[in-house]
């Protein structure tokens, strides 16, 4: 069983296929939450979106390079 950050799951599991151990991957944590309709919901940017943003680009690039120097 693999516990970590959903962000950072798929990088952590690729590194252990890549030595042969198989995991259950399991997230500790999402940046997700019920749906909203709303129109103020729907239309007016939120501030912690940046740092989503931040996250996800940190992660791909990160697999990025994990690929490029072998460990993923």
């Amino acid at each position: 069983m693999l516990f970590t950050s959903a962000f950072h799951m798929r990088r952590a599991v690729a590194c252990f296929k890549k030595v042969g151990i198989e995991v259950t991957p399991y997230s500790t944590d999402r940046y997700s939450g019920p749906r909203k309709y709303y129109p103020n919901h729907l239309l007016i940017p939120h501030a912690g979106a940046l740092f989503d943003w931040s996250s996800l680009l940190h992660e791909i690039v990160g697999y990025g390079v994990y690929k490029i120097m072998g460990y993923a």
